[in-house]
């Protein structure tokens, strides 16, 4: 029953190691324009944990952020930008009526885009140290790609929220608990199975074509 070696010891290992780097995670992206950095980090260690590799999560989580935390501001102060364009716009467009019908869907759309570019260009940030150049057009390469995966990873991060929203608004509030005890970390652990799957046909497809 004591045994480190027992499933449900290991189970509830991990899940403590959930908690904590959410803590850790959130509290570290209170400045807002850590997001990024921490966000890479964040995704170095869950997808290590999705593969089973040895690791320490939380030095792992340090090293990574003082690795990449420079590139990353520099990507997420892009995101940031655009995402306040975007709402600047839609504010535009919605005060002053302005084609509404067309104009409205085709911002949504863009913003969907930008959810889906979001979630690929940190993990590929972690994945594949690259000059922030290569890291923009690979993240677009990928998302556009593997398109399939991008709907689904998309599905992953917005599902239980909008589920909340309109089918079960009562329990709204204990999503939010759950985000703040343990829901990002386990929310990055869950898209982390599909990234390594992605990732590994990124290289594999690379490698083919050098070979």
């Amino acid at each position: 029953m004591f045994s480190l070696t027992n499933k449900f010891n290991q189970g509830m290992a991990k899940v403590f190691d959930w908690m904590g780097l959410n803590v850790i995670f959130l509290l570290l992206c209170l400045p807002v324009v850590t997001i990024g950095a921490n966000l890479t980090a964040l995704y170095s260690v869950t997808m290590k944990m999705a593969d089973k590799e040895d690791y320490y999560p939380f030095k792992l989580f340090f090293q990574e952020l003082s690795r990449n935390w420079k590139q990353a501001t520099v990507i997420w102060m892009m995101l940031l930008t655009l995402a306040a364009v975007l709402y600047f716009d839609y504010r535009l467009v919605v005060e002053n009526n302005i084609f509404q019908t067309v104009l409205i869907p085709l911002l949504y759309f863009f913003a969907g885009l930008g959810i889906i570019y979001l979630l690929y260009v940190f993990p590929i940030l972690a994945k594949f140290p690259n000059p922030i150049k290569v890291t923009l057009k690979n993240t677009f390469l990928i998302a556009i790609g593997f398109l399939p995966y991008s709907i689904l990873l998309l599905l992953i991060v917005v599902g239980p929220a909008l589920a909340m929203i309109y089918w079960l608004p009562h329990y709204t509030p204990y999503l939010l608990y759950f985000y703040l005890v343990i829901g990002v970390s386990f929310t990055a652990y869950l898209q982390s199975f599909f990234l390594n799957r992605i990732f590994r046909k990124v290289i594999q497809t690379a490698q083919t074509e050098r070979g």
